[in-house]
């Protein structure tokens, strides 16, 4: 039996029995086969405009509340609209028969004890609609436009006492309230000391990956080829260093250019010595009530400025190395060993 199913609008709220075996006859791309199979704890897929990352989320809760006996999904959206459009309207075709809707919990209940729940997060205050409960899988679509202290508090209860397996699954584009985060661990790939590696795995997937989509929509190509360049690099190209309104829009990250230290503003940290004698200047800037922004900047022999740069609402949470003068060769952009030079020269500059 196919699991897309007949056009309707809401099921009778009865259960419904599905035969012994159901089969979900999709055709999948390559990307989206490995976004459904993966059990890695944090999984990254997108990085481009119509990739398959909505119909992807569908498909791997479906596919894990089938599998798994009382598995426990939830589906977030930045907002209820969004939520509906995306999620509700399509899971309702694709679950009839197979699972009941409940409209006032928004939640769809297999018959093997296997849950979906739809929600949402806009604010602060609904992030507590989630605190105390369990989920086997949360998935943050979109996730790029939900704040990174919302997904931090929201997956801590990404826990359970059975033994499937836990998951954190974002859909995400370049640009966003947590660009910068989800650039750190998916694309950068600079990990905390409480972070291990293995556990963050990205999966790249564009729209020239999802024949379904330019079978239906050709036209979708075309839009996205007409963008304005920056913008068509971060949408059609999954390019993160591409970011509308950054104040460096100049700014490029080129692995290629690595070992000729030309034309990027990025190098390896291996064989880089910070000398000592570069002035080092430190600044101070009140943003409000709840956020600053602390900059450490080298100058180096060049004329190049090097920037160590935080910002943040509590702490030093989030780092990252600029260029100030574009296009030359005296940068460093690796925060794993920059902490080693900064802090013993820190301490050794204190009048500076």
């Amino acid at each position: 039996m196919a699991a897309a199913a007949r056009s309707k609008t809401t099921p009778p709220a009865r259960s419904r029995r599905p035969p012994e075996r159901i089969t979900l006859d999709w055709e999948v791309s390559p990307q989206q086969y490995e976004f459904i199979e993966s059990v890695v704890r944090h999984l990254g897929y997108g990085g481009a405009r119509g990739g398959g990352k909505s119909w992807g989320v569908r498909a791997k809760a479906t596919k894990n509340c089938l599998k798994y006996k009382g598995y426990r999904a939830l589906i977030l959206r930045r907002t209820y609209p969004e939520l509906q459009e995306n999620h509700i309207e399509p899971l309702l075709k694709l679950l009839d028969g197979i699972a009941t809707y409940n409209d006032a919990k928004k939640v769809f209940r297999f018959d093997n004890g296997s849950i979906i729940k739809l929600g949402y997060c806009d604010c602060d205050k609904d992030v507590k609609r989630y605190q105390g409960q369990e989920w086997d899988g949360i998935f943050f679509d979109e996730a790029t436009h939900f704040k990174e202290d919302w997904i931090i508090k929201i997956r801590a209860c990404n826990r359970g006492k059975n033994p499937y397996p836990k998951q954190c699954i974002y859909t995400m584009n370049p640009g966003g309230e947590s660009h910068t985060y989800f650039k750190r661990i998916f694309i950068d790939r600079v990990f905390k000391p409480t972070e291990k590696p293995e556990d963050y795995h990205f999966i790249k997937a564009l729209v020239t990956d999802n024949k379904a989509l330019l079978d239906e929509d050709p036209e979708y190509l075309e839009m996205l080829l007409a963008l304005p360049p920056k913008l068509r690099k971060a949408w059609l190209e999954g390019d993160w260093d591409i970011f509308e309104g950054q104040f460096f829009e100049e700014f490029a990250n080129r692995p290629e250019q690595y070992a000729t230290r030309q034309w990027t503003h990025v190098i390896p940290a291996e064989g880089f010595v910070l000398p000592k004698s570069w002035p080092i200047y430190r600044s101070f800037d009140c943003l409000g009530v709840s956020s600053c922004a602390f900059g450490v900047t080298l100058c180096g022999f060049s004329l190049s400025n090097l920037r160590y740069f935080s910002s943040t609402p509590k702490g030093l949470q989030q780092n990252e190395i600029i260029l100030l003068q574009p296009l030359t060769v005296d940068i460093l952009y690796n925060l794993q060993c920059l902490q080693k030079w900064l802090q013993p020269l820190l301490a050794a500059r204190r009048d500076c």
